[in-house]
């Protein structure tokens, strides 16, 4: 399952991120790494972008790069 398709309130644990690109390297910075819990706070209502918590605090994401990150549901 990936990120972007979680629902408001769900929670989750990262399992793969795809590619290996800046983008990549980018959110591996941000602490989103395999094996992270994560909690969907919300989503806007075109569904871009989505926020996130993830290691006690808020995080934004495009859903191109919420697209890349695979979960399962906790």
């Amino acid at each position: 399952m990936l990120l972007s398709e979680l629902s408001s309130g769900q929670k989750a644990r990262i399992i793969k991120i795809s590619g290996a690109s800046e983008l990549t390297a980018r959110l591996l910075d941000m602490g989103v790494v395999k094996g992270t819990a994560l909690e969907l706070i919300r989503k806007a209502p075109l569904g871009d972008p989505l926020e996130i918590k993830i290691r006690n605090f808020l995080l934004s994401l495009r859903k191109a790069e919420a697209n890349i990150i695979q979960v399962e549901p906790l």
